[in-house]
């Protein structure tokens, strides 16, 4: 009997397993709380080793304060404010006539007192002119001393009736024209000697000369504003400085009770003391731009600390209270 081959049915695979059960609002919530416990604890945990291992800070060492009792005293009220050193007087010397320079007799940043000679302008065109009116003074001088003998004989002439009434009048006003003739020719004798003075250029006031404007050889005039040189005066000088018109009122006080406040002048950076003066003038009117007025300050500056033009600070003193804590 032959093998016959049987078919066998192919195997079935296994079942899934069962779903678990769904879970309940009670479950999910019991979850979620155990969770929210893990997260606060990893925090606090790390909190803690951040607390732990941070290096601790060293706190700013305690200040010192020094305790003073309250006493009664004088307590000075001042004014602070940028100052600018103004000479008294600055002077650009002009020649008032005209001609060549001869001669130039000081030295650059010379101190030089009035009437000190600065300069000589070639006089002999003036000496000439001075000699001319001396010779029409001569001349007109003598032509009235002719016209005034010929006026006396004439009188006697016309007492006794023997000259004419219009001769003896025309004499008489010849007389008085050659005496206003002389009048003039004196008048141009010392306008000439005027021009001879102006030949030699002085110093009108006391102070420092500056840089050289003109050499000798150049023809200067009347009419130049460049000048010879220009002189500054050193000492005394002021100090002019700008207060606001707030503090204005407290100033004009003192001031006006005769009060003579004292100003200090301080260096430019306002590190060292350079001068003490005394306030002596105000501005007529405020700076509308900068609600701001002038005031100027009387400096002696012997030492000539102060120099022109120099920017300085000032500190003026208004007012000193007394009895104040």
């Amino acid at each position: 009997m032959s093998d016959v081959p049987q078919t066998q049915p192919a195997p079935q695979p296994p079942s899934p397993p069962p779903a678990p059960p769904p879970l309940t609002p009670k479950r999910r919530g019991r979850g979620a709380l155990v969770l929210a416990i893990v997260v606060v604890v990893l925090i606090a945990l790390v909190i803690a080793h951040v607390v732990r291992n941070k290096k601790p800070e060293h706190g700013a060492a305690p200040q010192v304060v020094t305790v003073a009792a309250a006493t009664l005293g004088p307590m000075p009220v001042t004014l602070s404010a940028l100052g600018t050193v103004t000479p008294i007087a600055t002077i650009t010397v002009l020649p008032q006539i005209s001609g060549y320079l001869t001669e130039v007799g000081y030295k650059e940043g010379q101190d030089v007192v009035k009437g000190q000679f600065l300069a000589q302008i070639d006089p002999r065109q003036y000496e000439i002119s001075k000699e001319q009116a001396l010779a029409q003074l001569a001349k007109d001088q003598a032509l009235l001393a002719q016209a005034r003998a010929d006026l006396a004989r004439y009188t006697q002439l016309k007492e006794k009736q023997s000259i004419a009434e219009q001769t003896y009048t025309d004499q008489k006003f010849l007389v008085m024209q050659y005496e206003a003739a002389v009048q003039a020719d004196k008048a141009n004798v010392r306008l000439f000697e005027l021009d001879l003075i102006y030949c030699r250029i002085t110093a009108p006031v006391s102070g420092r000369v500056g840089l050289r404007l003109v050499d000798p050889g150049n023809y200067v005039t009347s009419t130049s504003s460049t000048g010879i040189a220009v002189i500054t005066t050193m000492k005394p000088t002021t100090v002019q400085f700008a207060i606001p018109q707030t503090a204005l009122g407290g100033v004009l006080e003192r001031v006006n009770a005769g009060a003579k406040l004292p100003v200090t002048v301080y260096s430019s950076d306002n590190t060292r003391q350079i001068a003490t003066g005394t306030l002596f003038a105000l501005s007529n009117q405020m700076a509308t731009a900068t609600g701001t007025v002038t005031l100027r300050a009387s400096v002696p500056n012997d030492n000539e600390a102060l120099f022109p033009n120099e920017f300085v600070n000032v500190r003026l003193l208004v007012d000193t209270l007394q009895n104040a804590v």
